[in-house]
């Protein structure tokens, strides 16, 4: 998980436009502290900037669509090329990830299935009507 990642859940849960039930600040806080407690935080290396200005050479972007930009550039610098998003258009431009949505089969590099991902919603919340 990037810092960025925990950056966007901590703005998407405490914003009263984005979720039904925003959460307090130490709530957010309290969730965060709980994902650290089983997920790793990526370092953003240097080479995460090159990597970066590269993605914007081949995939131009403007406004928020940078931080997807971001993102894909730290996972690149430490290795990751599959990601689970509900958001698989903003991804799939970058054909040397593998995206998957939460509730997909997973597959081995022999292609059997290794498990499939349930659907997960972090301490009930729900999208904004």
């Amino acid at each position: 998980m990037s810092l960025q990642t925990l950056c966007e859940f901590y703005s998407v849960v405490t914003n009263a436009r984005r979720v039904s039930k925003p959460r307090s600040p130490g709530d957010a806080l309290s969730a965060i502290s709980g994902l650290l407690s089983f997920v790793q935080v990526l370092p953003g290396p240097a080479v995460t900037v090159d990597g970066l200005l590269d993605l914007l050479r081949r995939r131009p972007v403007t406004g928020a669509d940078i931080f997807d930009l971001h993102l894909v550039a730290t996972m690149k610098a430490n290795g990751i090329l599959r990601i689970y998003t509900f958001n698989r258009e903003d991804f799939e431009a970058f054909s040397e990830l593998e995206v998957l949505t939460p509730g997909a089969w997973v597959r081995g590099p022999l292609g059997q299935v290794l498990v499939r991902w349930a659907d997960v919603r972090i301490f009930g919340l729900g999208r904004a009507k």
